[in-house]
């Protein structure tokens, strides 16, 4: 720490102004961007232009985040009213919508899982029933991610998988390094001549062992060199943290709560096209739950390759792996009650989300709109506030068995409190609140006339969008590129005459295939921060990674996308005469 104050110190006297441009850019990035486009500002009746100025600062710092990025989600409320594109409770509304509660009592049915433990038996067993080796225990540990990921944000779900995969590992590298000091280093001594044979252990070109020996006579000291297992060690584990912030990436496309860019899609799909029901939590996981364990193979297949092809295995690190998994899940005990309560919540809010329309809604009203899926989502929240963690605290004295005097629940509201990300509900909100202007002011109508002149066929169209999404998400908020590029990519299918799921539901999944940088996500980061990475070391097989997901995702649409939502023909609700202005 010393040695860095020196070193600012250094820097700052011999450049100051750079010095000054280092300390203070952000403020000066957040004074000069509103200044440069205030132009747009000269014509207060040009509604359009005034809502571009909002969302050009919004973008920019969204992006290089000059300000906090929740913060900047809020500006909506403070420039719509005084811009006069919206009003203030026009504005407000966009921020607890019915899909942010879709959000909420998702993420609270997660925080259910957590706080029972029961997502941590759910990932041992995984790993168990497919952990005998090194490549079954990766394809275990994705699995395990992927299906959390679902459910639960991603951040939470990688926080939770890196003590597990850790604590096998280091069990696993630990045993072997021990074996290996014995086999590798170890001397076997003739009784007959006196010699000393070393036996080493090396590979062929087809992965195949082989062993070396090399004889020295008495009294001969010529040293060994044998090649340190460390570095196969740390391949080993960069190979399976990957893996989970892979799978976590992955994960949450699966779900249409599993990821807040599904959210944002499903919101201004609603407002683009308030008479269609083509996205759903049922019809978004038809299609997108499949796409997800494509990928997750791919991803298998892809890092396997990349880390794992030539690492040592033998018939005891299976066993260990499978030992140690074992090992753990058997220290969870028997299954709780409060981990079956919470069980019986989750599946109960499955089915009502899965068969909710056409399905059970059907028998209270025939209005398809009037029950959507936050009112499941927060019912069975509720239910969860009510129901005994334990139903035998009921009737027992006493301290034990009580909580504050009161019997404890499945959940209570000071673990929701701790679980929730608040930021991520503003960020939603802003994003939803920008396309409501972006549709009210006209801005929408302005874009999809300059769309209209793209002469691409749609095929064409579809992996130039997906390309730019991927890469533009790397570097900002998966969210934050949704709120902008969706509501675009609405009017331009419009205008195009094409199906708008047709543009949107790849664009949608690629905005979260994040793998390439620390800062394209928090789990990414917190993979990258664990392993004490270099960048590059991220960015390589992260870039590779992009490009399998963008082609499955592309080869997806055009062949399962098209029977899933019948791409091929222009729907009805799509028509611009169902677009409300």
């Amino acid at each position: 720490m010393v040695v860095e104050n020196n070193k600012i110190s250094v820097v700052s006297e011999k450049f100051p102004y750079l010095y000054i441009l280092r300390q203070s850019w952000t403020f000066l990035f957040s004074l000069i961007i509103p200044i440069i486009f205030s132009p747009l500002l000269f014509d207060y009746d040009n509604k359009p232009y005034l809502c571009l100025y909002v969302l050009i600062v919004m973008a920019l710092f969204w992006t290089f985040e000059p300000i906090n990025l929740y913060m900047t989600s809020l500006l909506p409320v403070a420039l719509f009213p005084l811009f006069g594109i919206a009003t203030t409770d026009e504005t407000c509304f966009n921020y607890m919508k019915g899909t942010i509660m879709m959000f909420l009592g998702g993420l609270i049915m997660g925080i259910a899982l957590e706080h029972s433990n029961f997502h941590r038996r759910i990932a041992l067993k995984i790993i168990i029933f497919f952990g005998s080796s090194y490549r079954k225990l990766m394809a275990g540990i994705m699995l395990a991610t992927m299906f959390q990921s679902m459910w639960i944000n991603n951040t939470g779900t990688v926080a939770m998988m890196i003590p597990i995969v850790d604590s096998i590992l280091s069990e696993i590298t630990e045993t072997s390094s021990r074996e290996m000091m014995l086999v590798k280093t170890g001397s076997i001594k003739n009784q007959n001549n006196n010699e000393t044979h070393i036996a080493i252990d090396s590979k062929q070109l087809n992965g195949n062992e082989r062993k070396l020996q090399q004889e020295t006579k008495k009294n001969e000291q010529t040293p060994l060199k044998v090649k340190s297992n460390n570095d196969e060690t740390k391949t080993l584990r960069k190979a399976m943290l990957l893996s989970i912030v892979y799978a976590a990436n992955i994960g949450g496309t699966a779900s249409l709560t599993g990821t807040g860019t599904n959210l944002v899609l499903q919101e201004v799909f609603l407002i683009e096209f308030p008479g269609s029901t083509a996205i759903t939590f049922t019809t978004w996981m038809v299609y997108a739950l499949p796409s997800a364990l494509v990928t997750i193979f791919a991803a298998w297949i892809f890092l396997t390759y990349y880390f794992i092809n030539d690492h040592d295995e033998t018939p005891e690190t299976a066993a260990k792996i499978q030992q140690l998994s074992i090992q753990k899940y058997e220290e969870l005990g028997s299954l709780t009650s409060h981990e079956i309560g919470v069980l019986i919540h989750f599946i109960l809010l499955i089915t009502l989300w899965f068969f909710r329309y056409p399905g059970w809604t059907n028998l209270i009203t025939d209005n398809k709109n009037q029950i959507k899926d936050a009112t499941p989502a927060i019912l069975v929240a509720i239910m969860m506030f009510m129901i005994p963690a334990d139903f035998r605290q009921l009737f027992t004295n006493g301290e034990k068995g009580k909580t504050n005097g009161h019997t404890e629940r499945l959940l209570n509201w000071r673990v929701v409190q701790s679980g929730i990300s608040w930021g991520l509900v503003f960020l939603l909100g802003g994003g939803f609140a920008l396309a409501f202007g972006i549709q009210k002011s006209g801005l929408a109508k302005l874009f999809s006339e300059q769309l209209a002149r793209i002469t691409l066929s749609p095929t064409m169209t579809t992996i130039t969008l997906v390309l730019i999404s991927v890469f533009v998400t790397q570097i900002t908020s998966n969210v934050a590129t949704a709120n902008i590029i969706i509501p675009v990519i609405c009017e331009m299918a419009v205008h195009m005459h094409v199906n708008p799921l047709m543009f949107i539901v790849p664009v949608t999944i690629a905005i979260s295939f994040a793998f390439m940088f620390p800062v394209s996500t928090p789990a990414n980061a917190m993979v990258y921060d664990h392993l004490c990475m270099n960048v590059m070391e991220m960015a390589r097989p992260g870039l590779w990674m992009n490009l399998i997901a963008i082609a499955i995702q592309l080869v997806l649409i055009n062949t399962f996308g098209i029977a899933v939502y019948d791409l091929n023909h222009f729907p009805g609700w799509a028509m611009p005469t169902n677009i409300t202005m």
